[in-house]
């Protein structure tokens, strides 16, 4: 902390105290002050009973690191402080002021925004399964296939034929499995909701991706703002950090009201 005190000193800045969710307030040799938070919730928590601030005040929140596998952390962030709002996507108030946030102009990153690549989905942990039917709804599984307690097909999941309907194997679409029969570590038996003609056939148990098997953050509308955030500052590129986003909506990207250029970048785009 001496050390940090001593730099400070040297670039002009001095030291005031500062609410314990601060990681620390400074004040510039113009005499404006910059409230430094360590993340967006402390910051957020702070507006509540922040004392006055004066326009032009900034309140830097610093980038977070990742915590986890698909947590991806967050940018940094610098909001200013004004006397009217601007209506900008993230804009805050508190301490008397509108915090409005200063996004990138070079390209809009859509980290700023709060996007959170924490997203994860069940996917199926066999690529299909060789079965008997018998011409009932339950057919016999014959090759080795995880028990639905071991990562294999639950009850409520899509199935169908790895076969076209023109070779032989006519299940709907939209056929599921109601019931299994599990011994051990594998599943030996698949009850469907529709019958199956007497025959072997190779079946691929499969999930739709829903709100009932995907799990995170609801990226939509902060990803939507990005985007409207190019697109009415006439910026021609977002770029999204990694991770996994969830989203509950379409994302439109324009409306239709005129021509323009944007292109949409993961992390991998240099």
């Amino acid at each position: 902390m001496r050390l940090i005190g001593l730099i400070l000193a040297f670039l002009g800045l001095a030291i005031t105290p500062a609410p314990a969710q601060w990681a620390h307030r400074v004040q510039n040799a113009g005499g404006k002050a910059i409230q430094i938070y360590a993340t967006m919730a402390a910051f957020q928590s702070a507006l509540g009973s922040m004392p006055a601030a004066a326009p032009g005040t900034s309140a830097i929140v610093q980038r977070v690191a990742p915590t986890s596998a698909y947590q991806f952390g967050t940018c940094g962030l610098t909001f200013i402080a004004q006397s009217s709002p601007s209506g900008v996507f993230g804009e805050l108030f508190g301490g008397g002021v509108y915090w409005k946030p200063q996004y990138s102009l070079s390209s809009v990153r859509a980290c700023e925004f709060g996007v959170v690549g924490d997203a994860s989905y069940t996917v199926n942990a066999s690529a299909g399964a060789a079965v008997t039917a018998n011409g009932t709804n339950t057919v016999t599984v014959t090759s080795s296939l995880a028990a639905s307690t071991a990562g294999g097909p639950r009850v409520g999941w899509n199935i169908t034929c790895f076969k076209w309907h023109s070779l032989g194997c006519a299940l709907p679409s939209g056929t599921k499995i109601t019931s299994v029969t599990n011994s051990g570590s594998v599943m030996t038996t698949i009850t469907l909701s529709t019958t199956l003609a007497a025959g072997t056939y190779n079946l691929v148990p499969y999930i739709l991706l829903s709100t009932a098997n995907v799990t995170g953050t609801d990226n939509a509308t902060i990803i939507q703002a990005a985007i409207d955030y190019a697109a009415q500052n006439a910026i021609e590129r977002v770029v999204m950090p990694d991770g996994q986003f969830y989203t509950s909506k379409t994302i439109h990207l324009g409306y239709g009201d005129a021509y323009r250029t944007l292109w949409f970048d993961g992390a991998g785009i240099s």
